[in-house]
């Protein structure tokens, strides 16, 4: 048995929520490497390692069949509606968003930009990547949950 059957046995249906975000528009969450280590070496190997990543996990949740559990929300309707995404995961948990709720986390939302302090700079061909190496390594992602 696997753990979304043990949790569904345990505390009733189960949703979880993937945020499929396109994958050339990921931000890295740390500055540029120091120039002692090629970029081009590490974007490679780790173009390589979440390739692998993600065929595992379509693999996991195709053999798992957890598709009817799973929220798939692409990552531009979290940061451009994401009260849609709550008011669906509530839907979903049977449980009801208060209008107090809602009107706080719009209020955080709304003074929480992404990147306002600081937005990273970066590019794929310092990465040694291309957006056609990044499609070709992330094919059925990108065809499952971003060419919707």
């Amino acid at each position: 048995m696997h753990v979304i059957a043990e949790t569904e046995a345990a505390f009733g249906p189960v949703s979880v929520l993937v945020n499929n975000a396109g994958i050339v528009e990921v931000s890295p969450t740390e500055e540029t490497p120091s120039k002692a280590v090629d970029p081009q070496v590490i974007g490679r190997e780790v173009l390589r390692q979440l390739s692998i990543a993600a065929a595992r996990y379509l693999k996991s949740r195709d053999r798992m069949q957890l598709d009817g559990c799973i929220l798939d929300v692409r990552y531009e309707q979290v940061r451009e509606d994401p009260m849609s995404v709550i008011r669906e995961i509530y839907r979903r948990a049977d449980v009801e968003l208060s209008a107090d709720a809602e009107r706080k986390m719009t209020g955080w939302h709304d003074s929480n930009e992404q990147h306002a302090a600081d937005a990273f700079k970066y590019s794929l061909q310092e990465f040694g990547l291309s957006e056609a190496s990044i499609d070709e390594a992330f094919a059925e992602y990108i065809r499952r949950f971003i060419d919707r």
